[in-house]
């Protein structure tokens, strides 16, 4: 059984794709064969209005969502069968498939969405909603290929039940993993602020230039499919030839998108890229080929634009327009979210069938060149419109920021360092000098990076005397990114000392950041800090060492593994595990220390286990967590909790939640233990993190729930470790969980 709801979610995906993507291969094919490519804009009109109040009064607020998803998933296997039964005319029957189809695809592709939200702590669902999105793209590639290289020739009823195969499975999947109570829905939302006041007329012009915005691109969309459309049924005629033109396109288009999602996705997360300049993309990629198709009037030409178009659509639309419509606050994100739907999926239809009525009537390459023309036009006008929408979005972002209001502030900062306008780093510099919360001011910083000037470089660096630790280790990050000889310099003067920073994990970041940049040819300059005479840095040196493995460090790492400091040794054992000669003796010290008494040295391989996620030492950590006279011992407990945790074994969470909140039979740490132990909590990914706060709200506290809940918050909220996100998490847990709201 898989418990991993990540891994769940992909399965899910992957069926999902290929119920998906082979349902509208085979629903366009049946309907091209039977009518014409106008019958298809008739579809997309009536599938646009059963969908648009669909997402506003679904699911049912009482009802749990993967249960609704059962329902609807069952729901759609009947019509399926009914369409495979062909109980009315074929005409009839291929509209009806195509309507389910489109349906399918919208529905199925909300559901996942909602899933991913409801099952994956936040961090971990922005990540998943671009692999969900490769899966879902995958489960069509794989099938494709299959039938391509045994060179099967499906029929319509074939298709049909592959279709109806898909949906079982999923409706297997959902019932196992996702619909049992212990399965808890979280969906996760910031809590409410005071709206940020934005004045009406500018409103009402933020949401024209949108709607011109969307029509533009959705009146493009809708004349390029139904060219597209026209022109399979002009060249080819039977289903068997539509279905296996589309078969192949689509599969070109999936593994253009798969590879090209995961590209960009890296792109934009590296560079911060412009959603104006992904859309501005879009426009200058397509146009030549629109040009291309009307000059040499080749079928192939527009197969090949209509893959182009769904894949920037998938790959630059998509992430661009989302990027946008997050970034709007309160009643302005449903109104846009709404014009979007609207406008750019279901508007245009109307008026483009009865354009396309007329047009029918026309020559084939008359209508086509006239309707490419067209195309050419709406892509032009977006380009109009995307500059004045972005020119009006980046104010709509500044009068955030201005608001004081905390949750838009820091969604509008970050926004503003994608589009970086050009006042951008003066701005952003006098932010700072008014003193912002420490959240806001690390966005600064971060977003300051990307602008690649002595301005933006000289504020990051100011910033750095800071009194806060996380200031500090902004600005480190920062640099990391700007990586210009300036920053590389100021770094160097962090690890020498000659720039003092307010902690030793700022100096060891600096030192990890020249490590990653520089590779090999750092090495010389980080032996230095073995020679130094304050013990932390010279353990910490061993470990920043430890990324290398290079066989001329072993000699170091086996001066230091004699060492009676417990860190040094550790972090040069640590070291010695990178190489086949010295692992046998990394592990067989290892394994002494774990099977002996000393506290110190236990507490600091057990470090070394969890740094290193070495499952083979699991039977020696359980002796440890059963030997009561070891487990009192604060140190060891707190150290054993977070190297159970590194190697996936829940025991754990149960010693953390132990330590953070009690167990109800001893006396729980004090507050400087707690703290202590917090900095090993900020060292496990922020996903983990997110788990543990929900095994402890939902599994861990048995009684006196409130009080409990209460001190875990503010264990978070004075920890000297940033851990907003987890507070703000916490928070809607207890007051969404059905588990954590009962009482005592």
């Amino acid at each position: 059984m898989v418990r991993d709801k990540g891994i769940a979610l992909l399965i899910l995906a992957f069926f999902m794709g290929t119920a998906i993507g082979l349902g509208m291969i085979s629903a366009q094919a049946y309907l091209l064969s039977e009518l014409q490519a106008i019958h298809s804009i008739y579809v997309g009109i009536i599938t646009g209005f059963m969908l648009f109040p669909f997402f506003h009064y679904l699911p049912p607020k009482k009802m749990k969502f993967a249960s609704f998803s059962v329902i609807l998933t069952i729901i759609f296997i009947v019509p399926l069968i009914l369409v495979d039964l062909r109980l009315v005319d074929d005409k009839i029957n291929s509209f009806m498939f195509l309507i389910l189809a489109i349906l399918g695809y919208s529905i199925f592709g909300w559901i996942t969405f909602e899933l991913t939200s409801r099952y994956l702590a936040p961090p971990r669902a922005q990540a998943y909603f671009s692999y969900i999105s490769s899966f879902s793209e995958l489960g069509l590639i794989c099938p494709l290929v299959v039938i391509k290289i045994m060179k099967i020739e499906l029929s319509l009823s074939q298709n049909i039940y592959i279709i109806i195969t898909c949906y079982l499975i999923i409706l297997f999947l959902l019932l196992l993993l996702f619909v049992p109570k212990k399965n808890i829905e979280i969906k996760y939302t910031k809590k409410c602020e005071d709206p940020v006041e934005i004045l009406p007329d500018f409103a009402k012009k933020m949401k024209y230039i949108f709607i011109l915005f969307c029509l533009c691109l959705g009146s493009f969309k809708i004349i390029e499919s139904y060219v597209v459309k026209a022109a399979l049924k002009f060249n080819l005629s039977s289903f068997e030839l539509i279905d296996n033109m589309i078969s192949q396109y689509y599969l070109i288009t999936s593994i253009t998108i798969f590879f090209f999602s995961i590209f960009l996705g890296k792109v934009i997360e590296n560079k911060r890229v412009s959603p104006s300049t992904l859309l501005m993309i879009q426009a200058l990629l397509l146009t030549p080929i629109i040009i291309a198709c009307i000059i040499f009037e080749n079928f192939y030409l527009i197969i090949l634009l209509e893959i182009i178009r769904r894949a920037v659509e998938v790959g630059l639309y998509s992430p661009s327009s989302k990027m946008i419509l997050s970034a709007f606050q309160g009643k302005l994100r449903s109104q846009f979210l709404s014009i979007h739907t609207f406008y750019y999926y279901t508007f245009m239809s109307t008026p483009m069938v009865i354009l396309f009525y007329f047009t029918k009537e026309l020559p084939y390459l008359r209508e086509q060149h006239l309707l490419l023309y067209l195309c050419i036009a709406s892509l032009l006008m977006s380009l109009f419109a995307t500059k004045q929408l972005i020119k009006n979005f980046i104010s709509l972002m500044y009068t955030y920021i201005h608001s004081g209001a905390k949750t838009a502030s820091i969604i509008a900062v970050n926004m503003l360092s994608f589009l970086r306008p050009n006042n951008y780093t003066i701005q952003m510099s006098n932010l700072l000098t008014s003193s912002p919360k420490k959240i806001l001011r690390k966005d600064i910083i971060l977003g300051l990076a990307y602008v690649k000037n002595e301005l933006s470089l000289k504020t990051i660096i100011d910033e750095f005397n800071s009194d806060h630790e996380t200031i500090q280790m902004a600005v480190v990050d920062a640099l990391h990114i700007s990586r210009s000889y300036s920053a590389i310099n100021f770094l160097m003067n962090i690890i020498n000392a000659k720039v003092r920073p307010r902690t030793l994990r700022v100096r060891i970041n600096a030192m990890m950041v020249i490590a990653g940049l520089y590779g090999k040819k750092a090495i010389p300059f980080l032996l230095n800090g073995l020679r130094d005479h304050d013990l932390r840095i010279i353990a910490n040196t061993l470990e920043t060492l430890c990324i290398f493995k290079e066989k001329e460090l072993i000699p170091y790492f086996k001066e230091f593994s004699t060492s009676d400091n417990p860190r040094i040794k550790a972090n040069a054992l640590m070291g010695l595990s990178a190489f086949r000669k010295t692992k046998k003796y990394y592990l067989q010290t290892i394994d002494a220390i774990l099977e002996g008494s000393d506290e110190k040295m236990i507490s600091s391989m057990l470090y070394v286990v969890g740094k290193k996620k070495q499952t083979q030492f699991k039977s020696s950590l359980h002796k440890i967590y059963k030997n009561v006279e070891l487990i009192s011992n604060f140190q060891v407990k707190r150290t054993l909790a977070w190297a159970l945790i590194m190697i996936n074994d829940e025991k754990g969470f149960q010693l953390s939640a132990e330590l953070l909140v009690g167990d109800g039979k001893s006396a729980s740490p004090g507050e400087a233990q707690v703290e202590s132990f917090m900095h090993f909590v900020s060292q496990l990914p922020q996903v983990i993190r997110f788990d543990l706060l929900k095994y402890i709200a939902v599994e861990h506290i048995q009684k006196d729930r409130a009080v409990s809940l209460e001190k875990l918050g503010n264990i978070l909220k004075k920890s000297t470790f940033d851990f907003h996100e987890e507070l703000d998490y916490l928070g809607f847990l207890i007051h969404t969980s059905p588990i954590t709201q009962k009482g005592p």
